[in-house]
C-alpha cells in the first residue's frame, strides 16, 4: 500500500512541479539566510537544515510562507486558514492547495518525507481581517525578536524570487 501512495505522490508532485520549484527555492534561500547566519547551524548537514526550515514554517510561520506564495502567484492564489485544532495556513493555487511541504494532496513531499495530513474541509478562504486575526494568533506563540528576524528574511527571499521570476519572464519575452 505504501508503494501506491508513493506512486500517487510522484504523479501529484510531477503535476505541481513549477510550484514545487518555487517552494524549494523559498526553502533553500531561507535556509541560507537564516540558518547559515548562525555558526551553530552552519555545522549541520543539508538534510537537517531542510528539516529545521520545514519546522519553522510548519510551527508558527506558516502564515508568512502562505503570504510569500500568495504574493508570488498573486493572480492565481488565495490564502486559506484553519483555526480548529491546529492553526495552519495553506495557499490555493489553481485547483490545488500548498504549504511548505508541497501539494497537500500528496502523502509524500518531493524529498520523500511523509508530509503532515491537512484536512482541507477545516479551512476557509481568508479575507484580510480573518488573515490578520490568524497572524495575531500565530504571533502569540513566539517572541517578537524571532518573528521580526524570520519575517525580515522572508521579505528578502520574497523580493529575490519575484525579481528572478520577472527577469526570467523578461528574457522569455525577448526571445
Amino acid at each position: 500500500m505504501e508503494d501506491y501512495f508513493k506512486k500517487v505522490s510522484e504523479l501529484i508532485n510531477k503535476q505541481s512541479e513549477p510550484i514545487l520549484d518555487v517552494i524549494d527555492s523559498i526553502i533553500s534561500k531561507f535556509s541560507q539566510k537564516y540558518l547559515d547566519s548562525d555558526s551553530d547551524f552552519q555545522k549541520l548537514d543539508e538534510d537537517t537544515k531542510y528539516q529545521l526550515t520545514m519546522s519553522i514554517f510548519m510551527e508558527g510561520s506558516c502564515y508568512y510562507f502562505s503570504h510569500m506564495l500568495n504574493k508570488i502567484f498573486e493572480n492565481d492564489s488565495k490564502i486559506y486558514t484553519s483555526a480548529s485544532n491546529d492553526f495552519h495556513s495553506v495557499v490555493k493555487i489553481g485547483y490545488s492547495f500548498y504549504d511548505v511541504q508541497g501539494n497537500i494532496a500528496s502523502t509524500y513531499n518531493r524529498k520523500g518525507y511523509v508530509r503532515s495530513y491537512v484536512d482541507i474541509s477545516q479551512y476557509k478562504e481568508a479575507d484580510e481581517e480573518s488573515y490578520n486575526y490568524f497572524v495575531d494568533l500565530c504571533h502569540t506563540q513566539r517572541n517578537k525578536e524571532s518573528i521580526k528576524k524570520i519575517e525580515g528574511i522572508c521579505d528578502e527571499v520574497l523580493e529575490e524570487i519575484i525579481s528572478e521570476r520577472k527577469n526570467k519572464e523578461k528574457k522569455l519575452s525577448q526571445n
